[in-house]
């Protein structure tokens, strides 16, 4: 407060020299911000934030984990951008798996039912070899003449596949990841607890990187067209495929 240009300190009218008629300035200032005060920041439009973990197949025999991250509003698909990036593969060549389901890239983290701390598998997609359909004719006739001509021995192989004194013939495509040998041998033997905690191995009881495509296995004398692999049970029971 201000009488005639002098500030006012506090006190009784009569101790300020203050009397009837006087005109007594009144100035607002802004308060100086503090925790108490401040606005809060804007919420993210895609809610909270969510830490979680990411388990990818066996590598060299162990199982690896890649710290990521998820919006509560964020779509699974965008997660596997993120992922794909981090680790260099393309998106379409992978699923994620959470409590035994894959789940569907369209669903945001919270209609997945993905939380803080979650734990989500990297799968490997198996390699599908079909003509893409058509409205035409001619070119499904095309396609299919493609394929007709194609040596079926440069994209399919065949290994015999051995587990706890069990073996089974094991067609499979070239392209696919060494990984999806365990999801075929557990189609044969009809028991799935061949997708958890076992890994890919020569007879020398050398693991066969699951990230790894067979054609590279192949091209790497590590594995060969009739040449007996086996399925070798892995301390962690992390799963491979679904």
């Amino acid at each position: 407060m201000f009488l005639g240009g002098q500030e006012i300190k506090a006190g009784l009218p009569k101790d300020l020299s203050i009397s009837t008629g006087d005109i007594v300035e009144l100035s607002c200032f802004s308060p100086v911000s503090s925790p108490e005060n401040s606005p809060s920041p804007p919420q993210d439009p895609l809610g909270a934030k969510y830490a979680i973990a990411i388990v990818l197949p066996f590598i060299e025999g162990e199982p690896k984990l890649i710290d990521q991250f998820i919006m509560f509003r964020e779509q699974i698909g965008e997660l596997k951008e993120k992922l794909a990036i981090q680790i260099s593969m393309n998106p379409e060549d992978f699923d994620l798996a959470h409590r035994g389901n894959i789940l569907d890239p369209n669903l945001t983290a919270q209609e997945a039912g993905v939380g803080n701390n979650a734990r989500l598998h990297l799968l490997f997609k198996p390699k599908i070899y079909a003509a893409e359909a058509s409205s035409s004719g001619a070119a499904v006739l095309e396609a299919e003449e493609d394929v007709a001509d194609e040596n079926m021995e440069d994209v399919i192989t065949t290994f015999p596949v051995e587990c706890e004194g069990m073996t089974h013939e094991i067609s499979i495509a070239k392209e696919e990841y060494v990984a999806n040998i365990a999801l075929r041998y557990a189609e044969k033997a009809q028991d799935q607890k061949y997708l958890k905690g076992y890994a890919i191995c020569t007879e020398n009881k050398i693991c066969i990187p699951s990230y790894r495509r067979i054609e590279e296995a192949i091209d790497a004398g590590t594995m060969a067209y009739g040449k007996k692999v086996f399925l070798v049970a892995q301390p962690d029971n992390t799963t491979l495929q679904i």
